[in-house]
């Protein structure tokens, strides 16, 4: 809890006390709650899928969704070395995949969230409401981001702060990018 609460104190602890292992399992647990709601969202979508078990389909996309969202932010992560690995030639992969999973996960939990919600309340206040909770949970997430590309990873300050940046700027374009394709 103390990694979404409080990163910065997080990845200040002693490097042997935080481990990748711990962090992606906290990732997953999130990931199978943000599976719920994608879940429903399937059952508000598809109306025959209505007559089937929440929970059986609950857990099948889980079960075929979770490793390939891994896979998935792996390779992610293997796009953003290629650009990172000139400022920190010692960089390890695992680390920063944690990070990113981590960063990616928070994102896909709320997204699944508010588009459950905007599906239960489709109106225009309901909307905008979405809107700013989505822009506050990716800067929370990237301030999460950067704190472990500071503490965790070994990056300056500068080179967090443009890559956080540029994440920011890239989610900015597809939240209101999306927004415009629903009107």
């Amino acid at each position: 809890m103390n990694l979404w609460l409080n990163p910065t104190n997080f990845f200040s602890q002693d490097k042997e006390a935080i481990t990748n292992r711990s962090i992606i399992l906290k990732n997953i647990m999130i990931l199978i709650v943000g599976m719920f709601f994608v879940t429903c969202i399937l059952y508000q979508l598809i109306p025959d899928v209505n007559n089937s078990n929440l929970f059986l389909t609950f857990a099948f996309i889980t079960a075929l969704s979770v490793p390939f969202y891994l896979i998935f932010n792996f390779f992610l992560s293997l796009v953003y070395l290629l650009v990172l690995i000139f400022f920190h030639p010692s960089l390890k992969i695992s680390k920063f995949y944690t990070l990113i999973l981590t960063y990616n996960t928070l994102n896909f939990l709320f997204s699944s969230i508010g588009v459950n919600l905007l599906f239960y309340y489709e109106n225009t206040l309901t909307q905008i409401f979405i809107i700013c909770i989505s822009l506050l949970i990716n800067i929370w997430s990237l301030r999460i981001l950067f704190a472990g590309l500071i503490n965790f990873i070994g990056f300056s300050k500068k080179v967090s702060i443009v890559f956080c940046t540029t994440l920011f700027l890239l989610n900015l374009l597809i939240l209101i990018g999306g927004n415009f394709l629903n009107v």
